[in-house]
């Protein structure tokens, strides 16, 4: 069976993400370069969906502006 493939438009619209978001996905290791278009199969996005939240990007949240200057003493 061949996979079904999504651009990255498509994977946006499918993750419920912008389009930068799913290509930042490509620096994850996922998706598959095809001359200048980058692939994706259903089956890496439902794996990345399936993936514990993070902050945005992937990356761990990060504190609030301020926060670190109220939890340090004066």
């Amino acid at each position: 069976m061949t996979p079904e493939l999504f651009t990255t438009s498509q994977a946006a619209a499918y993750l419920g993400v912008t389009r930068q978001h799913a290509h930042s996905l490509t620096k994850q290791g996922y998706g598959t370069r095809y001359g200048s278009v980058w692939m994706f199969t259903r089956e890496e996005l439902d794996r990345w969906r399936a993936q514990p939240a993070k902050g945005p990007g992937g990356r761990p949240p990060k504190a609030h502006a301020g926060t670190l200057a109220q939890l340090t003493p004066a």
